[in-house]
């Protein structure tokens, strides 16, 4: 029996107010980058499109890869992904289903808190989000 794999990912967005905001999992008190098993039969790649698409009303054909890279976390190599959203169909708070509530659209400063518990080897490179 091999042990899980997991995947990690966000999202950047340009919301109402024309700022780089992130989307990121949120428990309690804290955020996090959204992360998923990675399934048997998918990729990596595949698991954290499929875990978007179930919390998101998203045309997958809007996100853009912009950045791969690799975390460790707790001694664990996950991947990361990070998306640009490239002209969404609506408002970012309609963009996640009712049922997301794990997930919010947070600013960069949440995103560099949540970086801090992960040890991510290449530091993806978020010039377009700093410009606020």
């Amino acid at each position: 029996m091999s042990e899980k794999q997991w995947v990690a990912g966000t999202i950047i967005a340009q919301n109402s107010e024309n700022h780089s905001v992130f989307l990121v999992a949120k428990n309690e008190e804290t955020y996090t980058f959204v992360t998923t098993e990675i399934e048997e039969e998918r990729t990596g790649l595949a698991s954290i499109l499929e875990h978007f698409k179930m919390k998101m009303h998203i045309d997958m054909n809007a996100l853009k890869l912009f950045e791969l890279t690799n975390a460790v976390v707790d001694g664990h190599k996950i991947p990361l992904f990070v998306f640009e959203l490239i002209h969404p169909a609506a408002t970012l708070s309609e963009v996640l289903k009712t049922d997301a509530k794990d997930l919010s659209w947070e600013k960069t400063t949440t995103l560099q808190a949540a970086m801090q518990k992960w040890e991510i080897s290449g530091v993806p490179r978020f010039e377009k989000a700093q410009n606020q």
